[in-house]
């Protein structure tokens, strides 16, 4: 419950694959009311910062602010390339997948997410090196081999982990907010 909202949670995964698959499961379950969506999503626009909110409801007007990608974009100049080319303030891998899930079903959706990785931050470590997008499952033995490797990536790589905690609390009090605020439109 948040307050006098009852809310279902779901994990969807990570890759547009895991969150079709879990979405597709997930609405016959129930007449839902709306499905938001919440994760995390690597900048794009250079005016966002470390923990900023985008938040999208779709069908958007006017061009998506999220865009998503099978996977991460993850280097500064690829990000750069991605943002002159689309516009976008941010890109994940899965709002577009639950997104066309919820608009087949005439569901509306909103996808909130939080940025974890800048427009002028590299992500430290290559996703298919600590990743496993089939199994859905992180590759300890790899991350600790490109670090072993890569030593000069362990600073970089501890300062995500760190960030990533402010990050995700920044992205549960947007949730409430954003829960809170469906629920005053439906209400009126």
């Amino acid at each position: 419950m948040i307050g006098q909202i009852e809310v279902a949670v779901a994990h969807t995964g990570i890759g547009p694959e895991a969150a079709g698959v879990a979405i597709n499961r997930l609405l016959p379950l129930a007449p839902w009311a709306c499905v938001i969506a919440a994760g995390f999503a690597g900048g794009l626009d250079p005016q966002l910062s470390l923990g900023d909110i985008v938040i999208e409801t779709r069908p958007a007007a006017g061009h998506c602010r999220l865009i998503s990608r099978t996977l991460p974009v993850e280097s500064v100049e690829d990000k750069a390339r991605v943002f002159r080319e689309t516009h976008a303030a941010a890109v994940d891998m899965e709002t577009d997948t639950l997104a066309a899930a919820c608009a087949a079903a005439n569901i509306p959706f909103t996808a909130v997410r939080v940025i974890s990785d800048p427009a002028g931050t590299a992500l430290p470590v290559p996703f298919a090196v600590w990743f496993d997008p089939r199994k859905q499952r992180p590759k300890p033995l790899g991350l600790l081999v490109y670090l072993a490797r890569h030593p000069g990536r362990v600073p970089g790589f501890m300062g995500f982990l760190r960030s990533l905690s402010p990050v995700a609390e920044a992205l549960a009090d947007a949730l409430v907010g954003v829960v809170a605020s469906s629920e005053s439109k439906r209400s009126h």
